[in-house]
């Protein structure tokens, strides 16, 4: 290991060790590694009743999100069919190749889209006709 100052302090330096040649500086100012706060949003809806025709859960805007997911648990004694929707303006939705996923009672699933358009909700009904549950859905966004 050899050691050269580049300015006559120890503070610039110049460090040959193993045939590699390294600048070392060294600051006087402290420096913070503090974790950088992250801002979360958090939205739930609870209790939500299936049927047999389709329902919706709140389009949520993603516009000012970096990341962000749905989670859905079947609260109800039966199987749910959900599936991903998205928008651009909250007017047109589409699923743009988003699976139908069936969810059965005490079991979750998570949804995230695979495209970004500005809005994201939730369809959902009862899988088998006549027989109705009850979904939680959860949305968690992080600015």
């Amino acid at each position: 290991m050899i050691l050269k100052s580049i300015d006559n302090s120890l503070e610039k330096y110049l460090l040959l060790e193993n045939g590699i040649l390294y600048l070392v500086a060294e600051s006087s100012k402290k420096i913070d590694y503090k974790k950088p706060s992250s801002r979360l949003f958090s939205y739930v809806q609870e209790k939500l009743p299936t049927s047999d025709i389709k329902r919706y859960s709140k389009p949520m805007d993603l516009s000012n999100l970096q990341v962000f997911t749905f989670l859905v648990i079947n609260k109800g004694l039966n199987p749910v069919t959900c599936q991903l929707e998205i928008s651009p303006d909250g007017k047109e939705w589409g699923t743009f190749g988003e699976l139908e996923i069936n969810i059965f009672p005490d079991e979750k699933q998570v949804f995230v889209p695979q495209y970004f358009l500005r809005y994201a909700r939730i369809k959902f009904k009862s899988k088998n006709l006549g027989f109705h549950s009850m979904i939680t859905v959860w949305f968690q966004g992080q600015f």
